[in-house]
Formats: C-alpha cells, structure tokens, sequence
C-alpha cells in the first residue's frame, strides 16, 4: 500500500484569502507556474517530499502544522470492493 499526501484544500483556501494571497501570487512565491498550483490546490497532482518541504519553509503558512496543510491518503492497491 502506497500513500500520497494532498493539500486540505478547504483551510489552504480559506488560510491563502485570509492573508490576501492570489493564486498566482502563491505560484510565483513557490517558483512553480500557477497551472502546477492549481493542480495541487484541486488536488489533481499530489504533492512531492520537495513540495511539502517547499511549503513548511515558505512564508505562507507561518506557524501551521503540516496536518494542516495537507493530509496523507492511503491508496487502496486492490481498489474498492
């Protein structure tokens, strides 16, 4: 059994207008292109060890916990019954 770790879109959301950060912001923050944010925001890409390091040390999310940000799925290798 694998995992993959996705953002909490909800709170990352809800955390990013809070603190009046646009999408776009975020990506060029990040060094990515706003597609790739995105794709990890619509939890369309999993995030990468790189990634989730990326954004503990980035300004973004000063203070939060990593179980904030993101949570880890397991993936089910059988597939559901």
């Amino acid at each position: 059994m694998s995992a993959r770790y996705l953002l909490r879109t909800d709170e990352v959301r809800d955390h990013l207008d809070r603190q009046h950060w646009s999408h776009k912001r975020v990506a060029r923050h990040l060094g990515i292109s706003p597609g790739y944010w995105s794709q990890l925001l619509n939890r369309r890409r999993p995030l990468s060890p790189d990634m989730r390091v990326l954004l503990l040390q980035s300004r973004l999310f000063p203070g939060m916990p990593e179980e904030a940000i993101w949570e880890r799925v397991e993936d089910d290798p059988g597939g559901a019954p």
